[in-house]
């Protein structure tokens, strides 16, 4: 009878451990894309990294040029999707620092713009595989730091549809 308590809270204990699992380590933590649409102007090439994932969501942070004649744009946003199989709900929300007339290296003379946005949208990602595509809408705002009330007299709305594609490593 002495033994039995002692007996039965170290099984107990050996069971948890025994039972215990470590979470698998995400297998593609990179991704590179190509996206047209957006909070891009026309295009963006883009890098995305895995910033946490758990039984629900996926976290991904992402950061992109878009490069024209006479104006650059650098898209960064973040990414959250659900986990489960290949098809997959996207939601999405970023910003977008946008210098139109731009001279070589200098900013002198040029306007910039700035786009804030969110997303919703369809991902195709197969759990084993390299390559993905998405599409969504993104509603933005299109706001002027130049001017003194920020969002100026007249605040642009803007709906933009996105598609993508891309690699993971």
């Amino acid at each position: 009878m002495r033994f039995c308590l002692p007996l039965a809270i170290g099984l107990l204990l050996l069971c948890s451990f025994a039972y215990s699992q470590t979470p698998a380590l995400p297998k593609f933590s990179h991704a590179a894309f190509v996206q047209l649409g957006g909070i891009s102007p026309v295009y963006s090439f883009n890098y995305e990294r895995l910033i946490r994932r758990n039984i629900m969501f996926t976290y991904k942070y992402r950061i992109g040029i878009s490069l024209l004649p006479h104006v650059v744009a650098i898209p960064v946003g973040i990414n959250v999707f659900d986990t489960f199989g290949n098809h997959h709900f996207q939601m999405s929300a970023g910003i977008t620092p946008y210098i139109e007339d731009y001279d070589t290296f200098t900013i002198k003379g040029s306007e910039s713009l700035l786009y804030m946005g969110a997303g919703v949208g369809y991902r195709y990602q197969r759990p084993e595989a390299n390559w993905f595509v998405m599409m969504g809408l993104n509603p933005m705002v299109k706001l002027d730091p130049s001017l003194r009330e920020f969002i100026g007299p007249d605040p642009q709305f803007i709906l933009s549809g996105n598609l993508a594609a891309g690699f993971r490593w």
